[in-house]
C-alpha cells in the first residue's frame, strides 16, 4: 500500500522573541520622583513596578481588551527617560481641539500635563464643594495626607499592566 503524505501548514512564532517593553528597574527609578516621596508613595511604585514586570501585555482574549489588538504595538520602542534630558522642550502645544471638553459646554477638571508645565482647569462650581482636582505631584506635595488614604483604592497597580 502507498504511502500517503500529509503536509500541514502553520504559523509559528518567531522564537526568541519577546514583545514587552525594555523596561529597567534602574530606568523606573532614575524616573519614578522618589527621593522626597512619603514611605507610602515609594512602596506603591514599588509593588506597581513588581506588577508590571510579571504581568503580560493583554490580549483580545481578555474581555477589557477584546476590541483592542496590541500585537502590532511596538514596546520594544517605548524608553523611559528623564524629561529633562530628551529635548522635548521643542514640542509643540495641545491642538485646541484636544482642549475642547467631549461631553456639555464646560469642563468638570482637565489636567494638562507635557514636560514643561502641569496645567490645571477645574469647575469653580466642584471647587466650593472641595473637590481637589490635581497631578500625582502636586497631591505628593500638598496633599500628602488625603493621598496615603485614596491612593490605590479605585484602580489597583497589579489589576493589569498598564495600571501598574
Amino acid at each position: 500500500m502507498p504511502k500517503k503524505t500529509v503536509v500541514r501548514k502553520t504559523r509559528s512564532a518567531k522564537s526568541g522573541v519577546k514583545k514587552d517593553f525594555p523596561f529597567t528597574y534602574e530606568m523606573f527609578e532614575s524616573i519614578s520622583g522618589n527621593g522626597d516621596a512619603p514611605e507610602y508613595v515609594k512602596k506603591f511604585r514599588t509593588d506597581a513596578w513588581k506588577s508590571f514586570t510579571c504581568l503580560p501585555i493583554p490580549t483580545i482574549k481578555e474581555e477589557a481588551w477584546r476590541r483592542t489588538n496590541l500585537r502590532s504595538l511596538p514596546a520594544n520602542d517605548f524608553i523611559l527617560t528623564e524629561m529633562q534630558n530628551t529635548g522635548t522642550n521643542n514640542l509643540p502645544p495641545v491642538p485646541d481641539e484636544l482642549l475642547e471638553p467631549l461631553v456639555g459646554e464646560t469642563h468638570g477638571g482637565q489636567i494638562i500635563i507635557s514636560p514643561q508645565e502641569v496645567i490645571t482647569n477645574e469647575n469653580p462650581e466642584l471647587s466650593k464643594q472641595g473637590v481637589i482636582f490635581t497631578d500625582l505631584s502636586t497631591a505628593i506635595k500638598q496633599y500628602p495626607e488625603i493621598l496615603e488614604h485614596i491612593m490605590g483604592k479605585i484602580v489597583k497597580s497589579d489589576e493589569g499592566k498598564f495600571s501598574a
